[in-house]
């Protein structure tokens, strides 16, 4: 017997996490669970409230409505959310979660002997100029070789001086900096 539902966790930030719209104190995520044969697939629905592109009315029923079909229609259904990407990749993740013998393992080959071969970036929210100095600090103590930076809250000025402290320490080959500006400039 297969069972296939939905999960709504709210994430619950430890400090607050500035976006070009605004600071989240909290986030809903979820998850959809495929159970079958003693053994459980999930993927995740990554939606921001006001950011993601299908934040809007309908997610849940939406959410259940794949779920309630995509034990039988696999192929028709991904064809039909491309106007929900977060459900889609969702879906696409259970359904390689369940292919791999649901071990929760998407990628076999970038997990090496000593763990996860892709680094992780150090994550800094928007804030004032002191709070992202802040985050930088940590996260190069942290030995973080990937730090990406929300910008787009302070002046440009101030971002610039943000990335030349990071240079000043360590070179393009000893930290990669990404920049997330998402809806931050608009022409």
């Amino acid at each position: 017997m297969v069972y296939c539902y939905f999960k709504k966790y709210t994430l619950i930030f430890k400090r607050p996490g500035g976006t070009s719209r605004g600071v989240l104190h909290t986030k809903d995520t979820y998850f959809i669970i495929w159970q079958e044969e003693g053994k459980t697939a999930f993927g995740e629905c990554n939606r921001f409230i006001d950011l993601s592109y299908d934040d809007r009315n309908g997610y849940e029923e939406k959410l259940a409505d794949v779920c309630k079909r995509l034990p039988f229609e696999k192929e028709l259904l991904l064809d039909e959310l491309t106007e929900w990407p977060s459900i889609r990749f969702g879906v696409e993740m259970v359904l390689l979660d369940k292919s791999n013998g649901s071990q929760q393992i998407l990628f076999q080959e970038v997990i090496g002997k000593s763990g996860f071969d892709i680094p992780t970036n150090g994550l800094i929210w928007m804030g004032s100029k002191e709070f992202m100095y802040e985050q930088i600090k940590e996260k190069l103590k942290d030995h973080y070789t990937s730090i990406k930076l929300k910008v787009g809250a302070v002046d440009f000025d101030t971002e610039i001086e943000l990335l030349q402290f990071i240079r000043r320490q360590f070179s393009a080959d000893e930290v990669e900096v990404r920049l997330d500006a998402n809806g931050a400039f608009f022409f």
